[in-house]
Order: structure tokens, then sequence, then C-alpha cells
């Protein structure tokens, strides 16, 4: 299908130096013999770009990757905004058929498609392939910090395991857990049970015993507590019933 007849009415030639990849894109990491072959196949830019209406990148990082090593000026590019479910479908199928977006673009596809014209998970499961939960769970893995997403886009862990670190919720446990599963080549079961002792040790945590001094102020007969931090105060005030009878002070 000749794509750039199709959509020659959305189509517009941009300088290929002034579309601009988003700095959260993870990119796909390609040997440069790939790349030189991909430039061969794809020099005369077959397929539109998919840009935002400011000309940021939306899918084909790659693609356009390809096309800048092909020393191409002008790329035709198309608004992702401009284009009716139909022609997005059109596209996602050409798109598809060349292996060149990576999950990260397809998942990211989903999320426009259900927020900007309003497809249900089981539609988009229809669409995709897949089912109605795999849906709401690849949209889940958006929420993941970049690290993560770059060593899924290039192979280095599998849904699974992106999937396994979402229950960890924090960036810092989630990097830490991410970095043992590619340190360690850990399959997903064994990230999962990872997952599940540091979800342990933090509730271990928080049951810390709680750090304070207590003095005794004869002349106005009352005790003061004096807490090592506004946590353990707090902590304090949550599980003891004397709390409000007592003076407290969080140490400067």
């Amino acid at each position: 299908m000749n794509l750039l007849k199709v959509f020659e009415k959305q189509i517009r030639f941009v300088k290929i130096d002034k579309i601009v990849i988003p700095e959260e894109y993870p990119k796909q990491v390609v040997e440069l013999d790939k790349l030189v072959a991909l430039a061969n196949k794809y020099k005369n830019a077959p397929l539109p770009v998919l840009c935002s209406p400011d000309n940021s990148l939306f899918v084909g990082e790659l693609y356009l990757r390809i096309l800048r090593f092909a020393e191409l000026v002008k790329v035709p590019c198309i608004s992702v905004d401009d284009l009716s479910l139909e022609q997005i479908v059109i596209l996602l199928k050409e798109y598809g058929e060349t292996d060149l977006l990576s999950i990260y673009e397809l998942i990211k596809f989903m999320k426009f498609l259900h927020e900007e014209h309003g497809l249900s998970h089981q539609e988009l499961g229809e669409m995709f392939g897949i089912s109605r939960v795999a849906v709401t769970n690849r949209l889940r893995l958006l929420t993941l910090p970049y690290d993560v997403l770059y060593g899924l886009v290039n192979g280095q862990i599998s849904e699974g395991h992106a999937r396994a670190l979402l229950a960890l919720k924090k960036e810092d446990l989630i990097l830490y857990a991410y970095n043992k599963i590619v340190e360690k080549n850990l399959s997903v079961r064994e990230a999962e049970q990872m997952v599940r002792e540091v979800l342990g040790r933090q509730k271990q945590s928080r049951k810390r015993s709680i750090d304070f001094k207590a003095e005794v102020d004869s002349t106005l007969n009352r005790i003061i507590l004096t807490f090592g931090s506004a946590e353990d105060m707090q902590a304090f005030i949550k599980k003891s019933p004397l709390a409000k009878k007592l003076v407290l002070k969080n140490k400067k």
C-alpha cells in the first residue's frame, strides 16, 4: 500500500532535524550493520513519521533514526491528532509489518487510542490480538521509570519482569529490583519472589521501634517526649492512646 498516496492530504514534509524525540523516550539499541541495512531499505521514506502537532515524535523512534542515517533532509510527517480511527488502524497495520515499533511504542499507541478515541480495554485487546487483562497490564507499564522501560524495549527484561516490578510502587525500590534482575539474570518467577522479599522487608521496617526519649518536668508535673524525627512522632501518635495527654516535641 502506498501510504504517502493514501494520506497525501494529511502529510506535510518536515525538515528531519526539526522533529524532536522526547527525553523520556526509551530508544532501541541497533547494531550498525542492521542500521545500514534498514537505511538502504527505507531510504525512500515509504512510511510517514508519526508526530504530535508540535513536531515532537509520537512513535517510530527507530524509523526516524534510520531516515537520519540515510541522510534525508525532509521526511513525510503526519500529526496523529489529524487522523481518524480507521486511518490509525491502517498505519498500525503497516508499521506492524515492519517490526519498527518497540513494545513501548505499541503501548503508547494503546494509551492514545484509549484516551483520545475512547476504545475500551476489550476493544484494544481485539485490535492488538491480546486479552483485555493483558491490555490493562500493558498500560500500567508506562508508569515505570525510564531505565526499566529502556530495559524492556531492548530485551534486558520481559513484560513479566516489568509487571512484577509494578508491585514495588516506589521508584528507588523498582530501580533496585530491576538492576538485580539484570545483574543476576533472574527468571520472571525469581523476580516475583525477590519483589515479595523486598516488600516484606519494607513491611518490617515500618514496624521498627520509635526513636524517642522521655523527660519528667516536675515543676509542671508532666512528661515530655522528644522524638528523633517527625515520622517517629507521628507513629507514636497513631499507636498510643496516651499521646494526647503528653507533651510531644520533635528533635530539631
